[in-house]
């Protein structure tokens, strides 16, 4: 909704003549629905024509001219130009428009003012009326329909808010480090020429000692072998190997050194190239998978498809990829058509096949590979794989398998962070097998040993927080030790969604408790802090549905200050419409009892602009009495004739006339005011203030009295200034003992003082009272505030001096 979209407009042409008899003071514009008005208010209403010629509209109003300085609608999508063109003896208004109107009426309206109603054409209005032309007689029905964003109802839990408590949880992520791929002993197998076998170069003991994990025998042995190994092709195999076993026995450092310098010395040969790959192989399982992944795409670039390192290359380049987060690549490596992977790799396939999927968020699809690999493999072997497996059957509620996963995966883990957590998931999915409540002490132990086994741990933290739930669940007397454990529980945690559940679980409890105050600061912080997470939905949607409840308290305990503070601080939840209207006027009335009467209109002209056209009479009432208490007479004026323009039997008629003339009276235009007087007089007390302040500034005393007599008589009692009206008026009419009466009440009101001592001393006089008169003109002499009234009484004191002297 738009309404005074001004520019100031300077006159630039010469005065108009003299014989002018009417002024434009001012332009104002409205848009009602579909359609828009334009109001010219003048002193005296002029005669006018009218012309519209295709999309300029001239009105020209005669012996007018204009004010000083005239306020102008300014240009925008629908008028794109308005000119006041002041001609010898006439004003002419001009308004260009995008498109043809479609209709549009000139009226007049009370007050001197004309109201210019068009409905604007738009690019289909020349189609349209064609269409319409062809159709024969259709009624076109002009209307607005507007739509506004719902309020959120993002979380599931806002029927049963304690449900959250038992059964939301933030995502676990439980990553162990990947061990990566590394094909069976002996290496030298995949590059050896067909014609040798594999048993002429590394003995079978060294195999068996392999076999057994007896390491150090086997290094022994193939040290040896290389003392005594007369063949320079036979020492770069058995070399090669040494290497190998120092890696698998896990001593890293000596054997990066040998394949490095393997790797160089051998580089564009076959012992190279298996070099280089199990070199690549050593720097991903010490968490550099980013520079193995670049050596392994070197490596696959050099091998044809037909050779033997090729399918074991691809399955490590798809562990690097997953181990840096390439997924797609991860899985195109794995899906290559054009290369055939031996039996013995298909199960590795398929295991990272399964991982990549988890990965990627398709847990019913991962849960079906991990099923399919599981026989095949022993997935105690790959921590990695086993958390992507537990985490499917969790997803999938199979809560007693994934507790026994999640208790063989804290037992092969080596680092304490994920064990941790994978020891708190194991309780979650007791938890979760049992209800939330069942085997309650059995759930307490477990909780305990994730918080004594791995302290100051996320998962001891997130263990904390269930016992929390689980004690408030039980026991509701739990409530307020849980909130402060809460509180506790967020300021300590480092990992976020775990501090943001702890919060808004705090913030919960307050609500369940009947604590909305405190509920509402919480959740207000920790949606400034949140700007993202899964509990942030939950809490916009606790907070959307508190608020309107807490706002509705605080208003009508008068608390209007902390009122307006909390509207304004959830400023954009109005904005996007999530309130209803009867919540925006109440803050709207707020704003107003508090006499910040700007922000009133601005809510109360937003309401216009978004309410229906049927439903905007009542909110005229409040604009009007907004401008009235602000003491802005042109809105007065301004929303008052679109009122009665718009609706001209309206409900609201008396009251928007009763502020339009008071409008009037306060400018001290009592003619025009008195004019406007409706007859019969309605029924109530203000208008009769106001009509006998009117009759009063119009000498017309009678009238006043007879108005403001018969409430004197029955409440005993009227406003200060009905009460000088009454003194004065009885003056007037010489009626002296009722003047007496009300003057010896306002004498005490300080801005009628000095003039009703003066006049009580007038009445004194009268009736032969001197010493009364003087001592009323004493007063006025020794503390008058009106400078001439001090002189009039000392010289009314001094003439009676002198005739007493006389």
């Amino acid at each position: 909704m738009r309404i005074f979209f001004f520019i100031i407009f300077a006159l630039l042409a010469a005065p108009l003549a003299a014989q002018s008899n009417s002024v434009l003071n001012r332009l104002s514009r409205t848009d009602i629905g579909s359609s828009i008005q334009i109001f010219a208010y003048f002193d005296n209403f002029p005669e006018f024509t009218h012309h519209l010629s295709g999309k300029r509209l001239d009105i020209t109003l005669n012996h007018t001219s204009t004010a000083p300085t005239l306020l102008q609608p300014a240009s925008d999508e629908i008028i794109i130009k308005a000119l006041t063109l002041p001609q010898s003896d006439s004003l002419t208004l001009s308004f260009f428009f995008r498109y043809v109107p479609q209709e549009f009426q000139i009226s007049k309206s009370v007050a001197n003012t004309l109201i210019i109603d068009i409905e604007p054409g738009n690019k289909f209005t020349r189609t349209f009326k064609e269409l319409s032309s062809q159709l024969g007689s259709v009624t076109v029905l002009n209307r607005r329909y507007e739509t506004y964003p719902l309020p959120p109802v993002s979380s599931p839990y806002s029927d049963d808010w304690r449900s959250f408590i038992a059964y939301f949880e933030t995502d676990v992520s439980i990553k162990p480090n990947m061990s990566f791929y590394l094909p069976t002993f002996p290496l030298i197998r995949l590059i050896l020429p067909e014609a040798i076998d594999v048993q002429t170069i590394i003995p079978k003991e060294i195999v068996t000692f392999v076999e057994k994990n007896l390491w150090f025998e086997a290094i022994s042995s193939i040290q040896r072998e290389l003392r005594e190994s007369q063949r320079r092709d036979t020492q770069k195999y058995l070399a090669l190997t040494h290497a190998e076993l120092l890696l698998r026995l896990g001593n890293f450092e000596a054997a990066q050194k040998q394949l490095t310098t393997l790797k160089n010395t051998f580089s564009g040969q076959q012992i190279g190239v298996l070099a280089n790959y199990t070199l690549c192989t050593l720097l991903a399982n010490n968490n550099d998978p980013y520079s193995a992944d670049f050596e392994l795409r070197d490596i696959l670039n050099q091998l044809p498809n037909s050779h033997h390192l090729k399918p074991h290359v691809l399955i490590s380049l798809s562990e690097t990829a997953l181990a840096s987060g390439q997924l797609n690549r991860a899985q195109s490596y794995l899906e290559l058509d054009s290369l055939i992977f031996p039996p013995e790799l298909e199960k590795y396939l398929q295991l990272r096949m399964a991982d990549v999927l988890y990965a990627k968020g398709k847990e019913i699809d991962a849960y079906r590979a991990y099923l399919e690999v599981q026989d095949s493999l022993d997935l105690t072997n790959y921590s990695y794989s086993l958390s992507g497996f537990c985490s499917s059957l969790y997803a999938q509620e199979q809560y007693q398998k994934s507790a026994q996963c999640y208790q063989r995966l804290t037992e092969v883990t080596t680092e304490p962070e994920q064990a941790a957590l994978s020891m708190y998931r194991s309780v979650t999915s007791m938890i979760n097998q049992r209800g939330g409540l069942g085997a309650a002490e059995q759930i307490a132990e477990a909780l305990k040993q994730v918080i004594s086994r791995y302290p100051e741990t996320e998962a001891a933290i997130r263990s904390s927080l269930k016992q929390t739930d689980l004690c408030y669940l039980q026991d509701e007397t739990c409530a307020d030790s849980a909130q402060q454990t809460y509180r506790a529980l967020a300021e300590i945690s480092v990992n976020r969604s775990t501090r943001e559940e702890a919060y808004f679980k705090e913030a919960l409890l307050y609500h369940l408790t009947d604590k909305n105050d405190r509920a509402i600061e919480l959740l207000m912080t920790m949606l400034r802090n949140f700007r993202s997470g899964s509990v942030r939905p939950h809490a916009e949607t606790l907070l959307v549905r508190l608020l309107p409840n807490e706002l509705d308290r605080l208003l009508s305990d008068k608390n209007y200050i902390k009122a307006i503070a909390l509207a304004q601080q959830n400023r954009n939840y109005f904005e996007n419409g999530w309130f209803d209207s009867r919540l925006l006027e109440n803050l709207g009335l707020a704003y107003e009892q508090l006499e910040i009467y700007q922000e009133a209109l601005h809510i109360f002209l937003y309401l216009r602009g978004v309410t229906g056209v049927e439903e905007k009479e009542r909110l005229y009432l409040d604009l009007t009495r907004i401008s009235h208490a602000k003491g802005d007479n042109y809105l007065v004026e301004d929303f008052s004739s679109e009122y009665f323009y718009n609706y001209p039997n309206g409900l609201y008629h008396d009251e928007i006339l009763f502020y339009r003339t008071d409008s009037l009276y306060a400018q001290g235009l009592v003619v025009q005011a008195l004019e406007l007087l409706p007859e019969p007089l309605p029924d109530t007390i203000k208008y009769k203030y106001l009509a006998a302040a009117i009759h009063y500034q119009k000498n017309d005393y009678v009238q006043a009295i007879g108005l403001l007599l018969p409430i004197w008589n029955n409440a005993g009692t009227l406003p200060e200034d009905q009460l000088f009206i009454m003194a004065d008026s009885f003056k007037k009419l010489g009626r002296s003992e009722e003047s007496r009466q009300f003057f010896s009440l306002t004498k005490d009101i300080q801005r009628f003082r000095d003039y009703s001592l003066f006049q009580l001393a007038g009445l004194s006089s009268i009736v032969g009272n001197e010493i009364q008169a003087l001592s009323h003109l004493q007063k006025i002499s020794d503390s008058a505030i009106n400078v001439q009234m001090q002189r009039l009484a000392r010289q009314e004191i001094e003439f009676q001096q002198l005739a007493e002297n006389l």
